[in-house]
């Protein structure tokens, strides 16, 4: 897989911290019950300045709320 052979990105405290903060905006503001996973990579992608590529659209609202580039890699096998 092309993905496995890039870098890895550690999770750190500045980017659990923006992740807690994201579930917590997300559940108060939206109803939106984030998972955590999905937070953390989330605050990764924001906190890195990187485009998040996706499987399914249970981050989509990303690029709106949080102005980060999503990519749906399913969308792009039709």
């Amino acid at each position: 897989m092309p993905f496995l052979s890039g870098e890895f990105i550690e999770v750190n405290s500045e980017i659990a911290i923006k992740a807690g903060r994201i579930r917590r905006e997300q559940k108060d503001k939206f109803a939106r019950r984030l998972k955590t996973p999905d937070a953390l990579i989330l605050a990764t992608a924001i906190i890195n300045q990187l485009v998040l590529v996706a499987a399914d659209q249970d981050l989509q609202f990303a690029e709106s709320e949080y102005e980060v580039k999503v990519i749906n890699f399913s969308r792009l096998e039709s």
